[in-house]
């Protein structure tokens, strides 16, 4: 069942867009539509620019602006907000733009954390405000190569955050690890359940969680997190030249299963690294 609107703003090319008015929707209700009917990859980074330019993120050493390409094969990725190196990294807009839809499947999926939060029971929300979580994501020597260049890159960023920790081990792997609250005020002012928990929970692997407290989150959490969720998710399928503005403070944000390789998202966000660039995930 929808409960929250999707906003559309529509344009005809990139000169019709008015990110002041997708500002003011994402103000409101932290997501926005746009569908202009003709719009290449290079205009939507160059605009979207403007838009990442007011994050304060922007100006930190160490992050840059870069696009990435999703959406291929198969796989369907859980709900999450999108952050950089460490789920406690959150840049505060994310991008999504479609250059080609899937043949089938891939919607996009939308789950406003606001609404998330007050759904939740009072034992759930009493634990997530008394218990801090624990994530630890380890990185391949190749992948935080890509993405940070140099150590100092990664240690300059971790430095500006007190409930960071950053090391390298001898094989080369990057091991961060952050402490946080599941519960965040958002952009505009308002708490919200926006963080990768849910995300953490459908892939085990690439996460280590934990709390703060040393205990273990109760499976009837996750159960009722994941009921929530579900009921308060929007979908919607790709369309091309369509892309979306989030408020990554408090849209949660998936995809479906997609059940070919052609489709083709890009999203646009500040993430660390030496240069924009563009890359595939596979």
């Amino acid at each position: 069942m929808q409960t929250f609107d999707v906003h559309v703003i529509r344009a005809r090319s990139i000169d019709d867009l008015r990110l002041d008015a997708a500002l003011e929707l994402l103000q409101e209700t932290g997501l926005a539509l746009c569908e202009p009917t003709s719009i290449d990859p290079d205009s939507f980074s160059t605009s979207v620019d403007r838009l990442m330019a007011t994050d304060p993120l922007a100006t930190m050493p160490g992050l840059r602006l870069s696009s990435r390409e999703t959406l291929r094969g198969a796989t369907a990725h859980g709900l999450r907000n999108g952050f950089c190196l460490a789920p406690c990294i959150t840049p505060r807009y994310l991008a999504l733009y479609c250059a080609r839809p899937p043949l089938r499947g891939g919607d996009a999926v939308f789950c406003d954390g606001v609404e998330l939060l007050a759904k939740l029971s009072d034992s759930t929300r009493r634990f997530f405000e008394e218990t801090r979580l624990r994530f630890t994501i380890v990185l391949p020597f190749a992948t935080w190569k890509i993405l940070f260049g140099t150590h100092r890159t990664v240690l300059e960023l971790s430095s500006h955050y007190d409930n960071l920790q950053c090391r390298f081990s001898v094989d080369g792997l990057l091991h961060s690890e952050c402490v946080m609250s599941a519960i965040n005020r958002t952009h505009s002012g308002v708490d919200a359940f926006a963080n990768p928990l849910l995300h953490a929970f459908d892939y085990p692997a690439q996460y280590g969680l934990a709390t703060d407290r040393g205990i273990d989150i109760p499976s009837r959490i996750e159960t009722e997190l994941r009921t929530i969720a579900d009921r308060l998710c929007v979908r919607v399928p790709w369309k091309e030249g369509m892309f979306f503005f989030l408020d990554n403070t408090r849209i949660l944000h998936g995809r479906e299963r997609s059940f070919d390789d052609g489709g083709k998202v890009i999203v646009r966000q500040l993430l660390p690294g030496r240069g924009p660039e563009r890359w595939e995930t596979q």
